[in-house]
C-alpha cells in the first residue's frame, strides 16, 4: 500500500509516548528520524564517536563497519550516500540529546543491539508505538517519518542534491556526482537552523535524563 504521512497531532503523541515509555529507543528514535531522514537501521547503530562539529553544525557519520564483541559488523545501509555525513538541526542540541550522544563510549541505542537484528525488533516496536498513538497501521508507519523529513526539507527550499545527500539517498545524474559527495557549508547551516514546518511540541522533550532511558530496559 502506499505510505502517507504522520500528522502533527500523531507525531506528538508518539513522541509523548516515547518519552513516556522510559525508554530511549522509543523517546529518541521517531524524533531523529523525522529530522534527519536516515534510515532507521542506519540510526540504531551510532556510536558517540560518530558525532562532531563540522562547518559549525553537529554532525553524525557511520564508517559503515563496526567492531563489536573481537567482530567487525557491517552497519545496515543501502547507498555509498549513506556514509556521508549528515546535519543534526539545533534542536536536538537545545533538548541536550547531541552532548549526552557524542560523549557515550558505545552505541547511542545500546539496548537495541541487545536484539539478534537491532533494526528489524526496534522498527517493529516503534510501528507499535505509532499505531498507539493513532497512526493507520500499512500506510503510516515508521518509514512515514522519514518521508516527512524529506517533505519537511522540500518545504524549506532545500536543494535536491543536499536533500538526497541528508537522507543518503543516491545522487541523480552526472552533474549532481560533480563535486564532493558532502553537504556543503552553506547547506548544513540551512538545514541545522532551518525553521521547522511541523508543529512539534518540543516541551514533550524538556529535561530528559537520557541516562536514565538509555539503562531502562524492555519487560
Amino acid at each position: 500500500m502506499p505510505r502517507e504521512g504522520i500528522d502533527d497531532e500523531v507525531l506528538n503523541k508518539t513522541f509523548r509516548l516515547g518519552v513516556d515509555s522510559g525508554l530511549l529507543d522509543s523517546a529518541l528514535l521517531p524524533l531523529l528520524a523525522e529530522l534527519t531522514s536516515r534510515r532507521l537501521g542506519l540510526l540504531c547503530f551510532l556510536q558517540g564517536k560518530d558525532f562532531r562539529r563540522k562547518h559549525g553544525v553537529w554532525i553524525a557519520q557511520t564508517a559503515g563497519i563496526v567492531f563489536e564483541q573481537g567482530v567487525w559488523k557491517r552497519v545496515p545501509i543501502k547507498t555509498a550516500e549513506s556514509t556521508t555525513f549528515f546535519v543534526l538541526h539545533e534542536k536536538l542540541s537545545e533538548i541536550g540529546f547531541v552532548d549526552w550522544a557524542g560523549c557515550q563510549p558505545g552505541y547511542v541505542f545500546e539496548a537495541v543491539h541487545e536484539y539478534k537484528d537491532p533494526a528489524k525488533s526496534t522498527s517493529k516496536n516503534l510501528n507499535r508505538l505509532l499505531r498507539n498513538a493513532g497512526a493507520r497501521g500499512g500506510v503510516e508507519v515508521l518509514h512515514s517519518l522519514r518521508g516527512d523529513g524529506i517533505d519537511e526539507m522540500r518545504a524549506q527550499d532545500i536543494d535536491g542534491r543536499a536533500r538526497r545527500l541528508q537522507a543518503g539517498h543516491t545522487l541523480g545524474d552526472e552533474h549532481d556526482q560533480y563535486g564532493f559527495r558532502a553537504l556543503s557549508a552553506s547547506a548544513c547551516h540551512q538545514l541545522a537552523t532551518a525553521k521547522l514546518k511541523r508543529k512539534i511540541d518540543w516541551s514533550i522533550f524538556r529535561d530528559i535524563d537520557f541516562e536514565k532511558l538509555a539503562t531502562a530496559r524492555r519487560s
